[in-house]
């Protein structure tokens, strides 16, 4: 996972040297699993760091990392110490609907999700592919701070097709509200 992350910081250095406009933030994030996943997961709480390039006037890449946990509930089980943790690790595309002080705007992310189970101090992980379609508003405070608000649907694509290894037998879906604050570098 270190190299990974290493990795992407990487790539993400290299493409912002060359842009003009380039923004960090962070989110918090209450969430709410949807589906199969709503029927053994509590509402979740997490937060994530953003990084976003303006490509042109209209068009924004972005690469994130995020953390959101989950409890566990099942008939039986009272104990706090079973939960859902998972990791997304973004890239997207987001496309700005109007050039107004607040602007909304719509985006499509995929990426990869580190999925962990803990219970009963046994902690079984694994990775899936997930995409994450995105509905925004960003407003901005000043010419370096823009507030920001959006909502994704999180699918998680991690049905195990009968594989007994993996830790979860149906596709995650959860809803992630996210408000936060970026700060912008460059012209």
């Amino acid at each position: 996972m270190k190299p990974f992350l290493l990795s992407v910081i990487f790539v993400i250095g290299i493409i912002t040297s060359g842009v003009a406009q380039f923004s960090l933030g962070a989110h918090v994030t209450p969430a709410f699993p949807l589906g199969d996943f709503g029927n053994t997961a509590k509402t979740g709480f997490g937060f994530d760091v953003e990084g976003r390039f303006q490509m042109s006037e209209q068009l924004m890449g972005s690469a994130s990392i995020g953390y959101e946990s989950f409890g566990f509930m099942a008939a039986g089980f009272s104990n706090s110490n079973l939960s859902y943790n998972i990791t997304p690790i973004t890239f997207s595309l987001l496309y700005i609907l109007s050039e107004e002080a607040i602007q909304p705007y719509l985006g499509m992310g995929i990426g990869i999700n580190r999925v962990a189970y803990e219970a009963f101090n046994l902690n079984v992980s694994d990775s899936h592919f997930g995409i994450s379609p995105t509905f925004g508003l960003q407003f901005e405070a000043n010419e370096q701070v823009h507030l920001d608000a959006n909502v994704k649907y999180q699918l998680i694509f991690a049905n195990n097709n009968g594989n007994p290894v993996s830790n979860l037998a149906n596709n995650i879906v959860y809803v992630p509200f996210n408000l936060g604050v970026f700060y912008s570098f460059g012209q």
